[in-house]
């Protein structure tokens, strides 16, 4: 029975879009804009000077409002908060720029200054850059005291330093 039910409210949903969507063909076929327009606010249900609060306060409907509807709508220049609400956050601007900065670094050809192996058989590379990456794969590798490596991404966030030599070691950068 319960099927029954939600069967019934599918065909009656499809049946609304369904005539929904032939009365918006039926727009389709008007050639002077403004009837187009006007055809369109009919079947949506547009009512005149009723904006949606959501987008009330944007400065490029309240520009649409105050001109003509002949002439062309201009794109906003600066993009200013919404009212009730602050002005975007230095903490923003400060985790693009280190963000940025990650990229680049990351872009960068560095110089393994010193190679360090534990007592536990956990390899870390140092750069001249003064980053510290530990080797994660078990395998061996021969990346050499003064190779010059580059950083490129893996897969899943994985990170692999390649030698000049075409060596390839995957790594987990210490900060």
């Amino acid at each position: 029975m319960e099927h029954k039910s939600q069967l019934v409210i599918a065909i009656a949903m499809l049946l609304a879009v369904n005539g929904h969507a032939q009365e918006l063909t039926q727009c389709l076929a008007v050639t002077d804009d403004v009837k187009r327009l006007a055809c369109y606010d009919n079947v949506s249900g547009y009512v005149e000077g009723a904006i949606p609060a959501a987008i009330a306060g944007s400065a490029m409907v309240t520009k649409s409002i105050a001109t003509k509807a002949a002439e062309p709508a201009m794109p906003a220049v600066a993009i200013e908060p919404p009212v009730g609400e602050q002005a975007y956050s230095d903490s923003t601007l400060v985790k693009a720029q280190k963000a940025y900065n990650q990229v680049v670094a990351d872009s960068v050809v560095m110089l393994i200054t010193k190679i360090q192996t534990t007592s536990q058989r956990k390899t870390y590379y140092f750069t001249d850059s003064g980053r510290v990456f530990k080797k994660m794969s078990d395998r061996s590798a021969n990346i050499r005291v003064d190779d010059k490596v580059k950083l490129d991404g893996g897969l899943l966030g994985s990170k692999f330093l390649i030698s000049q030599n075409g060596v390839r070691v995957k790594v987990k950068e210490i900060d």
